[in-house]
């Protein structure tokens, strides 16, 4: 079941990138999913992750979708019942409250959604009202990155009370103490995952901005603050943000694809475009360019993708404690 939802979700997420950005991105940031270790890593064990992370693409860009539809770019909000029940928006709708449902059994932090969500929205009637203002697409780019610097900033500054909230309604094991202050935790997961290319994120969300508008926005804000408000909480584990890493591959791939299209433009490769050399050549590059990046997470691939220091200790405690003929059910031998 893990490996064919996994399956499933490459070509979900070939689909999305290619509809909300364009087929060359799409080739290039699947490309690098495929060989991801924290893909293969998560997609091999037979858990819920590769399903959450199917679901939670899918809620995601049936909302986009929703409020694409009820909130286009060029118009004002539409709420007129033509326009939300039309047989398109109840099927985007139905699909939408499955897959939110569906995340939400599979794991509570899919929750972090709402908020993502609701920033979006704030960006997107920010965006309405800017438009009135000014046509000047560069003001976008400062409005988005603008308002993740505040929330950067706010999210830091109140890690202490959202550590204890989270600690006085969930349950954090003693083994992760040693993350619990480590802020720039996910930020090392991006860089155990792609090593410098993570570096691109920010340059590819710029640009992503400046050409393509909302989609862009959308994949930000889905990104971003499970980031950042995961960042605050006591637990930490690489496998929280496996449903939402694929999302930066998407800003990596447009910085690359911009980077490709502008040494193409300097020089002249007019005799070799029409026999496809030229394209043979860039995949046969960024190939070999991706497989030396990630090498280094399948080469320390217990950095951010550890064993529990202690749950063999803990095993054997709560071994001691079951009583005869109880039924425990667990993800580990004990």
């Amino acid at each position: 079941t893990s490996v064919v939802s996994g399956l499933l979700y490459l070509c979900f997420y070939y689909f999305i990138v290619s509809n909300l950005f364009n087929r060359k991105i799409a080739i290039l940031s699947t490309l690098m999913l495929v060989f991801s270790y924290m893909q293969i890593y998560y997609t091999k064990n037979c858990r819920m992750y590769s399903l959450l992370q199917l679901s939670y693409a899918g809620m995601v860009y049936c909302f986009y979708k929703i409020i694409s539809h009820w909130m286009p770019e060029t118009g004002n909000l539409k709420f007129r019942s033509s326009n939300i029940f039309s047989l398109y928006d109840l099927s985007l709708i139905i699909i939408f409250i499955l897959a939110a449902w569906i995340s939400y059994k599979l794991q509570i932090i899919s929750l972090l959604f709402l908020p993502s969500a609701l920033i979006f929205i704030a960006l997107v009637v920010t965006e309405n009202i800017r438009k009135k203002i000014s046509t000047n697409r560069s003001m976008l780019i400062f409005l988005t990155f603008g308002l993740f610097a505040v929330l950067t900033v706010a999210t830091y500054l109140l890690r202490g009370p959202l550590s204890d909230f989270y600690e006085h309604y969930f349950f954090v094991p003693e083994w992760s103490e040693d993350r619990a202050d480590n802020f720039l935790f996910y930020m090392g997961v991006l860089k155990h995952e792609t090593l410098l290319l993570w570096l691109l994120i920010p340059i590819g969300a710029a640009i992503a901005i400046y050409k393509f508008g909302r989609p862009a926005q959308c994949i930000i804000c889905f990104l971003a603050i499970p980031f950042l408000i995961l960042s605050t909480l006591p637990l930490k584990a690489a496998r929280y943000i496996y449903h939402v890493y694929p999302f930066g591959l998407i800003f990596i791939s447009v910085a690359l694809v911009a980077l490709i299209e502008k040494v193409s433009a300097k020089i002249n490769f007019s005799r070799f475009r029409k026999k496809g050399v030229l394209e043979g050549l860039w995949l046969l590059a960024i190939t070999i360019f991706i497989g030396i990046n990630i090498s280094n997470s399948y080469v320390e691939s217990k950095l951010y993708l550890p064993d529990r220091p202690d749950w063999k200790k803990v095993a054997v405690l709560k071994r001691d404690q079951v009583n005869a003929g109880a039924i425990v059910v667990a993800d580990n031998p004990i």
